[in-house]
């Protein structure tokens, strides 16, 4: 399960904390993504080689958060819950291009006719 998005700024981090999080020096508003221990009852191993560890490690610490942090959030882009699908797939819907469509007319008279075919 995904965590809760949170403001970091907005919360109240003790000033030792708030300077690891974002550093001494920046004038970025600090965000992060909030996961609750109650949220997590799964323990996860997984082993990796040393080359993909440190990619991962200096990921994580460009984007100042966890290994675990970077796992979890790869397991839910690559594979999203039934309503992330239901989302991509009504913006892929709506982003298609315009087709060309038949009249109320025309799609009436083809259901009579098919209708009429599946009388005999």
């Amino acid at each position: 399960m995904r965590g809760a998005p949170c403001d970091a700024a907005a919360t109240r981090w003790p000033d030792d904390l708030r300077q690891r999080v974002a550093g001494p020096f920046t004038s970025q508003p600090m965000t992060a993504t909030c996961y609750y221990m109650h949220m997590m009852t799964k323990r996860l191993q997984v082993l990796v080689d040393e080359a993909r560890f440190r990619r991962l490690a200096a990921e994580a610490r460009e984007r100042r958060t966890s290994v675990g942090a970077l796992v979890r959030d790869a397991i839910d882009r690559v594979y999203p819950t039934t309503s992330a699908k239901r989302r991509a797939a009504a913006r892929a819907i709506l982003a298609a291009p315009p087709m060309p469509a038949f009249s109320i007319e025309e799609l009436k008279a083809e259901l009579d006719e098919i209708r009429a075919g599946a009388k005999r």
